[in-house]
């Protein structure tokens, strides 16, 4: 039920918890150690040669689509829900509450279905026709949005990680520009975030300025990050040029 890891050395402790720890995986180890379907349960998984034997039957089962509602490796769970069917050709799956879940967030549902479309476009007819009572309106379809919340909808945003960036090429032929801080400091007071924001997002989205999104109430940004520190102005990248030499040349070009 429990076990330590001793680490060599310190770590921060937020990226240790959020970045290393979410990539071990805890396996039932009383349905799944085992290496074929008819072979009994043991204990094969505690040397590195049984465990790879172990992990290919499991790699094995699990590439047999046709049989995730029927394959009793796949009742084995720790959640609110259990596989109950699966059509491994419209990827369609019924899940039902699993009565055996002790944890938190009991099921209220005596189940729920999954389907797959193949655009955002069906998937958005399939909600307005009644067929599903649950999806996404796509940033193309946004101005839908009073359609759906007078057919009864409630519509909310749908927090999701999206991170759009340049990369400079620092070993490229641009190199003794981009090697220049204050060249990069006026590229980035020239991103205008707010106005994406409005029109590419349509205003369901919240600005970040480092690789951490500054959702409200997190605590895994830095306070210094919770601000703009090169906020969009034209003015201030043409102020960063010109007190460094540039100046305005043939055909709009700046030369320095």
């Amino acid at each position: 039920y429990q076990f330590v890891v001793h680490l060599k050395k310190a770590y921060n402790p937020n990226w240790f918890t959020g970045n290393q720890l979410t990539w071990v995986y805890p396996l039932p180890q009383q349905a799944w150690d085992k290496t074929c379907a008819t072979c009994a349960v043991g204990h094969n998984a505690s040397t590195p040669a049984g465990a790879l034997k172990v992990f290919n039957f499991l790699y094995k089962a699990s590439s047999s689509v046709s049989t995730y509602s029927t394959n009793p490796l796949w009742k084995t769970v720790d959640g609110p829900w259990v596989i109950k069917s699966y059509n491994p050709t419209t990827y369609h799956t019924v899940l039902a509450a699993n009565p055996r879940y002790t944890g938190p967030g009991k099921p209220k549902l005596a189940g729920y279905q999954i389907y797959s479309f193949s655009s955002d476009t069906a998937e958005l007819d399939a909600v307005r026709s009644g067929t599903v009572d649950f999806g996404f309106i796509p940033f193309s379809d946004v101005g839908e949005i009073s359609h759906f919340r007078s057919s009864g909808y409630n519509v909310e945003p749908w927090s999701y990680f999206y991170n759009e960036d340049v990369e400079f090429g620092y070993t490229g032929p641009w190199k003794a520009l981009v090697s220049q801080l204050y060249i990069r400091q006026a590229l980035q007071h020239l991103v205008d975030q707010p106005l994406y924001l409005k029109q590419a997002l349509h205003g369901f989205g919240l600005a970040d300025y480092g690789i951490a999104p500054d959702y409200p109430g997190s605590k895994y940004v830095a306070p210094a990050l919770r601000t703009n520190p090169y906020p969009y102005s034209v003015s201030a990248a043409t102020k960063l040029l010109t007190s460094h030499g540039w100046a305005k040349g043939a055909n709009g070009i700046d030369v320095c």
